[in-house]
């Protein structure tokens, strides 16, 4: 195997003739980042030092948050590891048990609250557990293939991508108690601009911060397993992430912005459109537009190519299209997947700080709930970005290239005919077409369930 560890020519070249949007993007990330560091910095001294307000209660307000950042840093790891060793178990518990049951949970507890406010955001947290759930049963259909593609995503595990994905965890844990001593430090002050200005502003900075963290490891982590599925080389993990830094910052601080909300702005659309509001298909086609402009797949390119997120965006979606995988892309599950794990991290530790501070100040129980909550989301997100990265690159790489022999055995040939035969049959032939299809998906699951128990029986062997 060819031993890779520089960049080519092209790349470097590439390299030089930087983004101008995207610099700007990446001044003003870094710009936020001392503006976030100063801002926090001021309110945590201010709430360390003030003795004015005896509403908030330092002792009772710290350990329960700081508790749940380290429950969620745990969970997320745990997760991760789940997945890559056993993914049939792992979507199993997922979707059917860890995120609805402890979205669920998590509701009932801020429903325990017992005041208005917490009766009214418990129901809907309780309610977002139960759609979950039914999502899990809907998606059953698409369960094997799912797993079959993760499975074969993960053949290629990047080395030394734990080291990647604890360093990242540990930034986020230090950044996640930074900004916590700051929102405490605002409680003591419980004036109506430092609530309803600083604090959604602190929130905002740290979504994005934590987008950039996760979307480092998802351009890292592709472009690692990019090479090997498209030209079989090997490419060193810590030397795509010190050229990821150092060549695709701006590229990367713009996805992370512009994705997110294209794709919020394109699910909204979708949801017009399913419901026949007046002017959906409109706003289809825009949101459509903008998605092509900014889309998760770029990052593959982003970091392959150094190309700005714009044009890598527009380029990977066409080509996705050319080889008609668009519809199989929408049909897999596993980016459904890495969100569910974001929910399961994000309610346990919304649990985990939401039932200490119950015990110790019922008042606090639906902020601290729902910032760790928040912050747990991100650590499951940032966790799992390696695993959709593996993903993204097979796909990107298999439409490159689908004859390649490193292919040979790739679902996405049958997925890809199986949506043909549908589409093409007439109605009366459907219901026979998707009742031959569930039996294929009974006959995967109980060859994976088969697999999965010849495999522990061998690991309790040895």
């Amino acid at each position: 195997m060819q031993i890779e560890q520089e960049p080519n020519i092209n790349n470097i070249q590439a390299t030089r003739r930087s983004n101008f949007l995207g610099k700007i993007f990446e001044y003003i990330f870094y710009f936020q980042c001392v503006f976030t560091i100063v801002l926090t910095s001021f309110f945590a001294i201010r709430g360390i030092f003030s003795n004015d307000d005896d509403h908030f209660h330092p002792v009772m307000w710290y350990p329960p948050s700081l508790t749940a950042i380290g429950v969620s840093a745990i969970t997320a790891f745990l997760l991760q590891s789940l997945t890559s060793r056993n993914p049939f178990k792992a979507m199993k518990a997922i979707f059917w048990f860890m995120s609805p049951i402890a979205t669920i949970l998590l509701g009932s507890l801020i429903i325990s609250v017992g005041n208005g406010a917490g009766f009214g955001t418990g129901i809907l947290v309780v309610i977002s557990g139960i759609v979950i759930s039914l999502n899990g049963c809907r998606v059953i259909p698409r369960l094997a293939y799912a797993i079959d593609v993760l499975s074969h995503s993960l053949d290629h595990t990047p080395p030394k991508k734990n080291c990647i994905i604890f360093l990242a965890i540990l930034a986020s844990v230090f950044y996640s108690c930074f900004l916590v001593a700051g929102i405490g430090g605002i409680a003591t002050t419980r004036t109506r601009i430092d609530e309803f200005v600083f604090v959604p502003v602190i929130l905002l900075c740290q979504f994005w911060t934590m987008q950039v963290i996760k979307n480092v490891i998802l351009v890292t982590v592709s472009r690692v397993n990019y090479k090997r599925f498209k030209n079989s080389t090997e490419f060193d993990t810590f030397v795509a992430l010190r050229e990821t830094l150092r060549d695709s910052m701006g590229s990367i601080c713009m996805g992370s912005i512009s994705v997110p909300v294209f794709a919020a702005i394109y699910g909204f659309a979708q949801t017009m459109k399913l419901l026949d509001v007046c002017c959906a298909n409109c706003c289809f086609g825009f949101a459509s537009k903008l998605v092509s402009y900014g889309n998760r797949w770029g990052f593959v390119h982003v970091g392959e190519h150094r190309k700005g997120i714009v044009r890598a965006s527009m380029d990977t979606l066409e080509l996705l299209k050319g080889s008609q995988l668009e519809k199989v892309i929408g049909s897999d599950l596993n980016a459904t997947l890495c969100f569910l794990c974001g929910v399961a991290g994000g309610s346990i530790s919304g649990i985990a700080g939401g039932a200490w501070a119950l015990a110790v100040h019922k008042s606090y129980v639906i902020q601290i709930s729902l910032y760790a909550f928040l912050i747990g989301y991100y650590m499951g997100r940032i966790a799992m970005a390696w695993l959709h990265a593996s993903v993204m690159a097979y796909y990107v790489a298999f439409a490159e290239n689908p004859r390649s022999i490193v292919f040979l055995n790739s679902p996405i040939p049958g997925q890809i005919e199986d949506i043909r035969r549908l589409e093409n049959a007439s109605s009366s032939s459907r219901s026979q077409i998707r009742e031959e299809f569930r039996q294929q998906i009974r006959d995967q699951i109980e060859e994976l369930v088969r697999t999965d128990d010849c495999n522990a029986r061998r690991e309790l062997n040895l």
